[in-house]
Order: structure tokens, then sequence, then C-alpha cells
């Protein structure tokens, strides 16, 4: 140091370094440790579980992969450490926990669970994970391709055929179907199931692919989310044709429903019906065939009948005992009824007080079934208002309660009111002198 202090050039300020150069470095030293004694105080470390569960991924090989079981732990508890500002802004996506399954082979393993805070999310270490390690089954991944089968479920409408002779067309003609080998083995068909409802004509139909085994029931929706479908669903050319002979019932009906009523509509079940016979008479109907007459004199409501269909000699239908069922829709017809000037009635007004309503009555009008309308009178409406907890003064837009008197029109008629409301002016009723007093006050007015 003597040495080095003679070398020095003759400065003061450097001889002074020089000088105390290990009491500077301390005194650095100390200054470090003391920021970081307040830097721990002000965001101290923490360690404790982590309020959410999260889910554990899988790093496996692409020819062996694990096989979920019934009962597999999916998600784990993890315990951080990390300073208390990373606890407010930490969330599940910043943490990942996983099983490595790469390098083994087919057989069952207890995997060692590995953790950690990603390197994008905030400052923090996982100390331990709970579990700590996870069963697997490691199988042999197998792919093949299978023949997708068109099946129909649910056959065309009524007089429309899916021959076949004429079977549907898919495309593509087959699927590759890939994952664990025991999987792909239970698959023996892979299917475009068919409903051809709602079809009356040839059309392409898209169908997702619907994978079966031996016993041709489809594999366990659980199942498939381990295997791997390309393409997942198929486009098939399917043939519709209409049947000959297919004719449209149309129903008849004479008379008249009750005064006041009318037909609203009909339905017809079937539809249609398929005839045979002499093909000239056939085309002659004009694709229509009609029912027997159906007598609706007064009716007053809907109701059913079951019918023949009316055919020439020479043409039958192809089941000779169908009956149609005919539904005729029969409802009331809608009238008008108002009524001009009702009075209104005052309720639930305190004793103490007398009334003065403006104005006293309202206009009515009432839209219902002609036939309960026609009946209806002026005394069949009740209006109202409810002067419950009213005090005196004016109040106004007093709303008028309106009531139907007749049960029948209740839920059946509407009720319009104009005005709505009212004003009513309530002031107290003037309380009578009792006579006594009033010759009490006489004679006082009177002593000498």
């Amino acid at each position: 140091m003597k040495r080095l202090r003679a070398e020095l050039p003759n400065l003061p300020a450097i001889q002074f370094v020089v000088a105390n150069s290990a009491w500077i470095v301390t005194s650095i030293v100390l200054a470090f440790l003391i920021w970081i004694i307040a830097m721990l105080e002000a965001n101290p470390i923490q360690q404790r579980e982590f309020a959410e569960p999260v889910s554990i991924r899988f790093v496996e090989d692409t020819d062996i992969v694990h096989i979920a079981t019934t009962g597999e732990i999916r998600t784990s508890r993890v315990t951080i450490r990390a300073p208390r500002s990373t606890w407010d802004i930490l969330q599940s996506s910043d943490v990942e926990v996983w099983a490595d399954l790469r390098d083994l082979s087919p057989g069952q393993y207890e995997i060692k669970l590995e953790g950690r805070i990603k390197s994008d999310g905030p400052r923090g270490r996982v100390i331990s994970i709970s579990p700590s390690t996870i069963s697997v089954e490691m199988v042999q991944v197998k792919e093949r391709y299978v023949e997708v089968q068109p099946i129909v479920v649910v056959e065309p409408p009524p007089g429309y055929s899916y021959p076949a002779t004429a079977p549907a067309q898919c495309d593509p003609p087959e699927v590759l179907i890939s994952g664990p080998a025991t999987l792909v083995d239970q698959v023996t068909a892979a299917q475009a199931r068919l409903n051809l409802q709602s079809y009356t004509a040839s059309r392409s139909i898209t169908r997702v692919v619907t994978l079966v085994d031996e016993n041709n029931a489809a594999i366990d929706s659980r199942l498939l989310g381990q295997l791997h479908i390309e393409p997942d669903s198929v486009s098939c050319e399917v043939e519709i044709q209409a049947l000959e002979g297919l004719l449209t019932v149309q129903p008849v009906y004479t008379g008249e429903p009750a005064d006041g009523y009318r037909v609203e509509g009909y339905t017809v079940d079937p539809e249609s019906v398929i005839v045979q016979g002499d093909t000239n008479l056939i085309n002659a109907m004009g694709g229509i065939v009609q029912t027997e007459p159906i007598d609706i004199t007064g009716q007053t409501g809907t109701f059913s009948r079951n019918v023949q269909v009316v055919l020439p000699d020479g043409v039958k239908l192809q089941s000779e005992t169908q009956l149609i069922t005919v539904t005729i829709s029969i409802s009331p017809r809608i009238a008008t009824a108002t009524f001009e000037e009702v009075p209104i009635q005052i309720t639930n007004l305190d004793p103490s007080l007398t009334a003065i309503m403006l104005p006293d009555s309202v206009s009515v009008v009432v839209i219902g079934p002609q036939p309960l309308i026609e009946t209806l009178t002026i005394e069949d409406i009740s209006l109202t208002i409810d002067l419950t907890g009213r005090t005196a003064g004016q109040h106004v837009d007093v709303p008028v309660q309106v009531r139907l008197l007749q049960d029948s029109l209740v839920n059946v008629a509407t009720v319009t009111i104009e005005p709505q409301t009212v004003t009513v002016t309530l002031t107290p009723i003037a309380t009578p002198t009792p006579p006594s007093e009033i010759f009490g006050r006489i004679s006082t007015v009177n002593k000498p």
C-alpha cells in the first residue's frame, strides 16, 4: 500500500481514496445490504398455495401416447414462493404443470409432475405440486382408413321413397381414424346417419361421421376425445323419388257453424295417400282426392272426424282400410262493444273525508268473441278507484281499475278505457257542533 501511495500522483483526493478504500468498500456493501432489507420489508417474499387448480399438460411423443382412464387426475395444486407484488397479479395462465411422457414404451407408469411460472410471467418459483406424481397408461398409436356407410335412420315423408337400388354416395368414401390402438381396434365402421323426414327431392346432405363398434353401437363419447377423425364430416348425395299414385287429401265439409262462429282452418292426417288402378283416372284427378262430406252445422269448437276418401270406380287405396283424420278448427268471430259514460265507483275512502272525482265516468271498449260480446251490458262492467291511504288534498292520475263481471269473458276479451286515470279532491267532513255546546255559548253571552 505504501508503494502504491508512492507511485500515485501527489493529489490529495486520490491519496484520500486510497487511504480509506477499505472503509469505502465496507460502506458500499452495508448500503447494498440495507437496500435489500428495505426492499424485502416493502415487498416481502411469501410462500403459499395458489388459489386455483392448474391443469396438467401431457408432453408425449406422436407414436406412443397415454390413454385417459376413469378417475385420471387432470389438475393439481401448487405451492409458490414469490414476492407479494407477484401474488397481486399472478393468474392461472402464468403457471404451468406438466408430465413428461416422452421416450416411454407402452405400459403403466408413475410420472413425477413438474411445474414453473412461465418465463413471461411475474417473478416467482413453484415449490411443490400436489399430487406430486400421476399414474398413466401408455399405448401404441394406430391409424387406419374406414369406409363410410350411409345409413337412413328416418325415411322420407309419405309418398316419397329412398330407393334401395340407388344408395347414397358419400364424399369422401372413407375416413382416416387415428389414436390409441386399443380404441382404433374397437371401431368396425364409420356411418353417415341420414334423416330424410323433410326431403321430397334428391339433394346433397352433409353429416358428421359416427363411429360404431361390432355391435353397431356408437363409440362412447368419452373415448371419442382420444380419437382423431379426418375428415369428421362427409357430404352424401341422396336420391329421393316420388311414389306413383300419390294424391293430396282435400277435406270436404258442409253446413255452417253456430251463429257467431267461423271455420278458422283444418288439418289432415295423413296429408296424402297412395292409390292404384286405372292410370287415366288417376291422372284425371289432378293430384287431389276429396274426403266424404263432414257436417259442421252448429259447431262451436274444434273437432275431429275419421272419414274415407271418395275414389272413382277403378281406383282404390293402396291400403284399403286407411282412414283420414280431419280436424276442423271452429273459433268465435270477433266483435266490439263500446259503452259511453260508464260510472266509476270509489273504494276504500277514509270515512272522515269526502271525495270529488273528475271525470266521474269513462268510455269502455270491449273486444272479444261475438256470442259473448252480444250479451254484454253496462251492468257487466265494474270501474273502480282505490283510495287506500289517500289523505286530504288533490290527487291526480289516480288509475281506474276495470273488471268484467261475466266470468266467460275474463280471459278471452280485451278491455280498454279512456281516460285511464282521474283526478280526485279529498276534503275533511265538517263536524257539527253539539246543541249543548251551542246553548252553553248563548248563556254565557246573556249572563249580566
